[in-house]
């Protein structure tokens, strides 16, 4: 370990009698550039959802964990966690009269999120850029430098603790076994691949006790008959995209997040790299927290909730997704109603039943409603720079209800993974602000 470092742990572990700080805003940095350069590198890296979610999740972690540490008003997850408290304890004392919790939030999503990506350099010379500025703000260097060092070490801390969610186990395990029985999932055009994360469902949740506890107790059973319940799920979805209004089409197209779209022409293909959904769901609040003028700190906190709970609902939508494992509307579709159907929107490589969409989105409408407010008027132009036009919506429930129905509309998803995927999302967060906040107002 270099010296500096090993100085800066003997005083974090000795120095500690000091009064924590609390004016975390008297440096004017802007947190949400640090979210565009993350988002940059997943956009191209290409990560999925539930990658994507894993990702946001630790980052937001980290920058929490050191604010916490030197503003009273804010304390550390480090019992409300599975498993964190033996990864975080080394860091809780610190000089409060070097430490800025600001600096040290902002390093420590930084370094955390550089090191989750493929491409950290995104994030390195934003971080330089960022420094540079810092300086120039007029802030004492030993302060920063002090600051700066504890956020890169509240960072190693994130990054030990995940190393033990058992995501680097299921990298070596083996592809999905398509279950071989009638109304399975199937691989979908134009790409054909294998199912998307088929054991994500053993990743470690960071709230989550039980994730069986928020199954849906799926019971529609598959039947080609025209007269069934099954056959009926899909017309709904068949006359939906062949009657799609223009506006109707733009919610679907808006909402799809799909990492990667694919585009084939005769023997071409290539790739759109879009947004995820959870990305965008964080992009949502920020714009929100922004415009209300929310105190940085408290925006630090609601990042942290939100991302968490993200990463808890895709893992018990991936949970029932491959518990399911049922057949997509395009593959029934083409087989027992009509072979030239197409969705608007790529079939994403991963079973049906819960809509992931669904789920995130309530997740995240049902914490940001709690913790920022209710019936907020707002304008999403997180899509922008695909050429898509922003959106305006009354409130964070109506954007997740447009959210959810584009996934029909988009010719991806029965109704039935609609309307209990959203009664899972809101399962998740009134878990999470059980948990990490306090009881609902419900």
């Amino acid at each position: 370990m270099h010296n500096r470092c090993l100085l800066l742990l003997l005083t974090i572990l000795i120095v500690g009698c000091e009064t924590k700080t609390t004016n975390v805003d008297d440096i004017p940095l802007n947190a949400n550039n640090a979210w565009r350069q993350l988002t940059a590198a997943i956009i191209e890296d290409g990560f999925s959802p539930p990658v994507a979610a894993r990702i946001y999740a630790y980052s937001y972690l980290a920058q929490y964990e050191a604010l916490a540490l030197g503003d009273s008003n804010f304390t550390s997850y480090r019992d409300q966690l599975n498993d964190f408290e033996s990864f975080f304890s080394p860091l809780s004392k610190v000089d409060y009269q070097l430490y800025n919790p600001q600096v040290g939030a902002l390093a420590a999503f930084m370094f955390t999120s550089e090191a989750l990506v493929y491409r950290g350099f995104i994030i390195d010379d934003y971080r330089k850029n960022w420094l540079g500025l810092v300086k120039q703000g007029g802030i004492q260097e030993e302060i920063l430098n002090y600051s700066f060092e504890v956020g890169r070490m509240v960072a190693d801390s994130i990054l030990s603790y995940a190393q033990t969610d058992f995501y680097r186990e299921t990298r070596n395990m083996p592809l999905y076994d398509i279950p071989k029985q009638w109304g399975s999932w199937e691989p979908t055009a134009p790409v054909y691949g294998t199912a998307i994360e088929p054991h994500w469902p053993l990743i470690r949740p960071f709230v989550l006790q039980n994730i069986s506890t928020l199954e849906t107790n799926f019971n529609l059973a598959f039947d080609t008959s025209a007269n069934s319940q099954f056959y009926s799920e899909a017309m709904v979805v068949y006359d939906a995209v062949n009657k799609l209004t223009p506006e109707r089409k733009r919610q679907a197209e808006y909402w799809d997040c799909n990492p990667r779209e694919t585009i084939a022409s005769g023997h071409m293909m290539a790739l759109i790299k879009q947004m995820n959904p959870g990305g965008h769901w964080l992009a949502i609040g920020q714009t929100v927290m922004e415009d209300v003028k929310m105190p940085l700190g408290e925006r630090i906190q609601v990042n942290a909730v939100v991302a968490l709970a993200i990463h808890d609902a895709v893992i018990v939508c991936w949970n029932e997704k491959y518990k399911t494992s049922l057949i997509r509307p395009e593959t029934y579709i083409n087989k027992y109603i009509d072979p030239a159907w197409r969705p608007i929107l790529e079939t994403p490589l991963f079973p049906e039943f819960t809509s992931g969409h669904s789920v995130i989105s309530a997740t995240a409408a049902t914490i940001l409603t709690e913790l920022v407010g209710d019936s907020i008027a707002y304008t999403d132009s997180v899509n922008y720079f695909l050429g898509l036009p922003p959106r305006s919506f009354e409130s964070f429930l109506a954007a997740s209800q447009e959210a959810a129905m584009s996934r029909m509309l988009g010719g991806i998803h029965y109704m039935p993974a609609i309307t209990l995927g959203i009664k899972q999302g809101e399962q998740v967060a009134d878990s999470l602000l059980l948990k990490l906040v306090k009881s609902p107002n419900k």
